[in-house]
């Protein structure tokens, strides 16, 4: 199987990319700057961040599962934003690339900072699992927990953008008689792969005009209501 591993100089990524390396997978990192954790194992090294869409692009290309570890820790607060552009923005880039890419599975890293440790309990030990509410984010909390809930929060909508319309821009399915029924409606959003705003747009880069295509073969990109009408005006054999 071939893997990417974002964050793999660190302490549980270099583990992972053994233990991945020791089932028989093919494994490619991405190197921000020192990969000493990494020192004597035959990988293959994609130079770049979490922040590097074209770095990214080339991580994925041709891979079958993606681990996103990558993330910046910090107990003094998020004074230059680095936290956040990792944790938040760093994870939304990774979950898009990765759709873009045609990757079959996306496995998360997030932490157990990300859960909400003060919502009040009742008596006794409270077990907390999937189902516990998230930090928000908001102060009073730490900077690094919310950058963590905010990051679940980023890749959930990346896995929902798009669904609303089809290829070609037009409503999905039973999508207006939804919107039309619904009381409350909030739009997620992904990222643009060519210019890095929100995008709401599924482009196909194929020429099939099967309304859904599954498996490996297909091929989108998110794209931003610009760069969609201008990839529509370049003919590609859609309509």
């Amino acid at each position: 199987m071939r893997v990417a591993v974002t964050g793999a100089t660190g302490h549980v990524g270099s583990n992972l990319v053994r233990a991945l390396q020791q089932r028989g997978d093919q494994v490619r990192v991405l190197i921000r700057d020192r990969a000493d954790a990494l020192a004597g194992l035959e990988v293959e090294r994609v130079r770049g961040s979490v922040g590097d869409a074209e770095a990214l692009q080339r991580l994925f290309a041709g891979v079958d599962v993606v681990y996103h570890l990558a993330a910046m820790i910090s107990i003094s607060g998020d004074p230059h934003g680095h936290v956040r552009a990792t944790n938040v923005d760093g994870t939304r880039r990774v979950a898009t690339a990765a759709l873009a890419a045609g990757v079959r599975r996306m496995v998360h890293c997030s932490s157990v900072h990300a859960f909400d440790l003060y919502v009040p309990g009742g008596e006794g030990e409270q077990r907390v699992d999937e189902s516990w509410p998230r930090v928000p984010d908001a102060a009073p909390h730490f900077a690094y927990d919310r950058s963590k809930a905010a990051g679940e929060r980023a890749l959930h909508e990346v896995i929902a953008a798009g669904l609303d319309m089809d290829f070609q821009g037009r409503p999905f399915g039973p999508m207006p008689q939804l919107m039309a029924i619904s009381e409350f409606t909030t739009k997620v959003h992904a990222i643009c792969m060519h210019c890095g705003e929100l995008a709401t747009f599924s482009h196909r880069t194929t020429k099939s005009q099967e309304l859904v295509l599954l498996g490996e073969t297909e091929s989108y990109v998110p794209l931003c209501r610009g760069c969609f009408n201008a990839a529509r005006a370049v003919p590609t054999g859609n309509p």
